[in-house]
């Protein structure tokens, strides 16, 4: 198998090169620069050398000189195969050099491989290169080196100028088109802070609107029960009163909330067990009333049934808990574990009597808070061991 050296200083002219030789039966060593192959050619002479020009350590000149320079190794074929010094001076100086072809890169595979097939075999003729007059003394070869070598430096900073200069077009462009992508995004950045500005304001009109509303509904029911005489359907009526009331506190405290999307629900609770306080006539030293909820808030969805639910189970601890002017403690209690979020509801008072089954019962109170518990996804139960401790469990995070 006919072996051929080819030397490359970049990795994919040397990978394509390679692919097209072997795919045409040859073997074929490669090296990364003249000083390389010239090593190469010591251990193991090739049939045919085809190499680049511009090369680090030894460039292609300078490989070829020095083979030709050398009686042992003078026949091997050369053959340069580059994309630079196209010049035919550049050309004319490689085949004075002693090379056998100037093959341009731009060629297709099967021409290369056609004048491969050619040289190696004018190779062994008295027509090749090895036989050709020599190009003249040291200096003569030098001085027309160095022409080359300064051409190539001309029109590599000829190149370089031009690459410099359309780089700078293109980081002026470039920072141009930054530019304008800053002050669009600062525009379209102010845009949205005006839209969600107004859709704040507009939410929060919303809000301040349905708890007027609301409040309204709650006068009326208080305007209507100032002219009912019986106990049952008064307390009725009041019940009612404050469950409209507890609905409008939630959309109170989201107009005052500088967070509209979500409501602390700590927060909410001090202001309507305050007003159930008051309503019940326990405030002040009587009754205690203490909140524990930190970092626990939700949104409107969730908060107004919750809101329910507390209501009813504060409303029950002032109307039963503490009779005859007991004194007394309520406490509301949050807290989040195990991804779920925990809400304890307890009194000092009596207590349910242990035959009392309030998951079925016809109280409407507590038929509304085993309701709301399961709108919310979460369960309730109830410990009678020291006065009454509702536990309620909600999730964390609730499905879209």
């Amino acid at each position: 198998m006919t072996r051929i050296l080819i030397a490359d200083d970049i990795p994919a002219n040397l990978y394509l090169l390679e692919s097209i030789l072997k795919g045409h039966g040859f073997e074929v060593v490669a090296a990364k620069n003249g000083a390389e192959a010239l090593a190469l050619v010591q251990e193991n002479p090739p049939a045919l050398i085809i190499s680049d020009l511009m090369m680090p350590v030894m460039d292609g000149f300078e490989l070829c000189r020095r083979l030709k320079a050398d009686p042992s190794k003078k026949s091997i074929p050369v053959v340069f195969y580059t994309s630079s010094y196209t010049e035919a001076k550049d050309e004319q100086f490689a085949m004075n050099l002693g090379a056998e072809r100037f093959v341009t890169k731009a060629q297709k595979p099967e021409e290369l491989i056609r004048i491969v097939r050619e040289v190696l075999e004018a190779s062994g003729k008295k027509t090749s290169a090895a036989t050709r007059k020599p190009l003249g003394d040291e200096m003569e070869i030098l001085r027309q080196y160095n022409e080359v070598l300064f051409r190539k430096l001309e029109q590599k900073v000829i190149e370089l100028e031009e690459e410099i200069a359309e780089r700078k077009r293109a980081e002026e462009q470039l920072q141009k088109l930054n530019e304008e992508l800053e002050m669009r995004v600062a525009e379209r950045t102010r845009e949205l802070n005006t839209l969600l500005a107004e859709k704040e304001l507009l939410l929060k009109e919303i809000h301040h609107r349905v708890k007027n509303n609301l409040q309204i509904v709650a006068s009326l029911l208080h305007t209507q029960s100032r002219h009912i005489s019986d106990p049952a359907t008064l307390a009725m009526f009041e019940e009612s009163q404050n469950r409209v009331k507890a609905m409008a506190l939630v959309h109170e405290r989201l107009y005052k909330s500088d967070d509209i999307s979500s409501i602390d629900i700590a927060d909410y609770v001090k202001f309507m067990g305050t007003s159930l306080l008051q309503f019940y006539g326990t405030g002040g030293a009587r009754v205690k009333f203490e909140v524990e909820m930190p970092g626990i808030r939700f949104d409107i969805n969730r908060a107004i049934p919750l809101g329910l639910l507390i209501n009813e189970l504060l409303s029950n601890a002032l109307k039963h808990a503490f009779p005859a002017g007991r004194k007394g403690t309520i406490t509301v209690t949050g807290a989040k574990n195990d991804g779920k979020i925990w809400i304890v509801v307890q009194d000092d008072g009596p207590g349910f009597p242990e035959s009392f089954d309030w998951k079925n019962t016809s109280s409407l109170g507590l038929r509304l808070v085993n309701s709301l518990a399961d709108q919310l996804l979460g369960t309730i139960d109830l410990d009678r061991s020291s006065g009454t401790k509702f536990t309620i469990a909600l999730p964390e995070q609730v499905p879209a």
